[in-house]
């Protein structure tokens, strides 16, 4: 029998997402039929997310804690010598630190080192 019956005669339907092999989000390609993707893990989470997450993260820790803690001891230092600079050049060493240390971060994840010079 055509035109969509089975031989018995009922009505043939399409298999229910609960009862497909794999299931349609973790298919590849247009018409999803292809391999799963490989940089899912279980439960179809993509791992590159939370990486970039941290990683971003990461780098805003980097960058206000020098700043942070040398303002603070400016105030501090400040306040016991009673002058008002102390807390103005702090504050720049502390954002120069910062700096530095996602300059040095990111030659890090870029895999460069310093004597790559040819």
């Amino acid at each position: 029998m055509e035109n969509g019956y089975n031989s018995n005669g009922t009505l043939k339907r399409e298999p229910h997402e609960k009862e497909r092999k794999t299931p349609v989000s973790y298919m590849s390609g247009a018409n999803g039929m292809g391999r799963e993707s490989k940089k899912r893990k279980r439960g179809g989470i993509d791992r590159s997310v939370f990486q970039s997450l941290a990683l971003v993260t990461q780098f805003g820790i980097h960058m206000i804690v020098p700043i942070f803690l040398c303002t603070f001891l400016g105030i501090w230092i400040d306040e016991k010598a009673g002058t008002s600079y102390w807390v103005i050049i702090l504050f720049f060493m502390g954002a120069l630190a910062g700096f530095t240390n996602i300059y040095k971060l990111a030659k890090k994840i870029n895999g460069t080192k310093k004597d790559d010079k040819k």
